[in-house]
């Protein structure tokens, strides 16, 4: 994994999906957090896991664009303390519009996460948008993502390489 020298967290996740219909599909999100904080030891460990569900309003067979939404709910399973986790019980509604470009998906993502509990100081609402170009190779998928999380005291932008 590489980190810059002044980062205090990484994590690594697996992600699962299921597809109970070819319009509406599962999700789960299972972080592995690694948490370096200032005058503290080292820790890691299991994160807050976020499950959810989306449904394909348009797909692409009905046109050139592809639109579904969905609703996820993050969970505190994460050690708040050791920064393993937020410590608070979050609802997501996102959406994601996706478009062919020869053998290239292009998707934007946009969800707007709120806090049902509160823990600490942090902030209630949370923007999340993601920029992904994906390039099917046979069975797999390569993907690069462009992500970007801002809420009222800041906005932080990081890049995700990915196979599926």
């Amino acid at each position: 994994m590489f980190k810059f020298p002044d980062e205090k967290h990484s994590s690594a996740s697996a992600d699962f999906e299921y597809g109970l219909t070819d319009r509406w599909e599962f999700d789960a999100d299972v972080p592995y957090e690694f948490a370096n904080p200032h005058h503290e030891r080292a820790t890691n460990g299991i994160g807050d896991i976020e499950i959810g569900t989306r449904y394909g309003i348009l797909k692409f067979s009905d046109g050139a664009f592809a639109l579904n939404a969905g609703v996820g709910v993050g969970i505190p399973t994460g050690d708040r303390l050791h920064e393993l986790g937020e410590g608070r019980v979050t609802v997501e509604p996102s959406f994601t519009v996706s478009r062919w470009f020869g053998v290239l998906n292009a998707q934007l993502n946009c969800g707007w996460q709120r806090a049902v509990s509160s823990s600490g100081d942090e902030p209630r609402n949370e923007f999340e948008y993601n920029l992904a170009l994906l390039y099917p190779v046979r069975r797999c998928t390569f993907a690069l993502e462009g992500n970007g999380e801002s809420n009222h005291r800041e906005t932080k932008y990081y890049v995700t390489p990915e196979m599926v």
